[in-house]
């Protein structure tokens, strides 16, 4: 499907809803979750393994080697701890320092030669396009509506930068975590933050702002990044 351009983030999860949709027991979710990595590590082998009890060999195997991109995400230092027992990068979902530096130390002690923690930083939605008031007019209430959604989501000791508290949609559009930026914004927001979190179909959003968004940066952004 896209050879070497797949990142998969993995977490416990939080919400009691999925938890009952699938029949799955949420004090166990930790333990589900490290026995799904386990499956996947070996899954991506290419060769015969044992998958609880029953052999299973998946094929053909990913494009990158020796598996996928996948990632550990989290907001507490057990998941954490977790992303470096598996050697795998770790991508919290709140910018806190100590989080990385859990993840560090557990790196060393599980002898993970490479550790990588992406810290996040920025807003969490990023389109693009040359007219930001237009398209702000035509999606505005779409992303209104999934930042409430998720927030009513968040337990009272859910930590995540992605929550947004937006009575409004001048008060989302000012609190910068849904951004929609001209292609020299985003070049701006790249170099100064690293990264930009793009959110092509937010909201149920007309795929065509999508589209024009992921054209822009393909065709504008990236070159701009690149250029030497």
């Amino acid at each position: 499907m896209a050879p070497g351009r797949i990142n998969v983030v993995v977490g416990v999860g939080y919400r009691d809803e999925e938890f009952g949709c699938f029949g799955r027991d949420r004090t166990r979710r930790g333990q589900a979750l490290e026995a799904g990595l386990r499956i996947m590590l070996e899954a991506w082998r290419g060769e015969p393994f044992d998958a609880d009890g029953r052999p299973a060999w998946v094929t053909p195997r990913p494009a990158s080697d020796p598996h996928a991109l996948l990632s550990v995400g989290g907001s507490v230092e057990a998941s954490a701890r977790r992303a470096a027992r598996h050697h795998l990068p770790f991508v919290p979902a709140i910018h806190d320092p100590e989080l990385e530096a859990a993840y560090l130390a557990a790196s060393v002690a599980a002898g993970h030669k490479t550790p990588f923690c992406m810290m996040p930083s920025g807003p969490g939605l990023v389109l693009v396009t040359h007219d930001p008031d237009a398209v702000w007019d035509r999606i505005g209430e779409h992303l209104l509506y999934d930042a409430r959604t998720y927030s009513a989501w968040q337990k009272p000791d859910q930590r995540t930068s992605w929550k947004v508290d937006a009575s409004s949609l001048d008060a989302l559009r000012v609190g910068g975590q849904h951004a929609i930026l001209t292609p020299d914004q985003c070049i701006d927001l790249v170099r100064s933050t690293g990264a930009a979190v793009v959110h092509p179909l937010c909201g149920g959003i007309d795929p065509e702002i999508g589209w024009e968004s992921l054209r822009l940066i393909a065709n504008e952004v990236l070159p701009a990044l690149t250029a030497r």
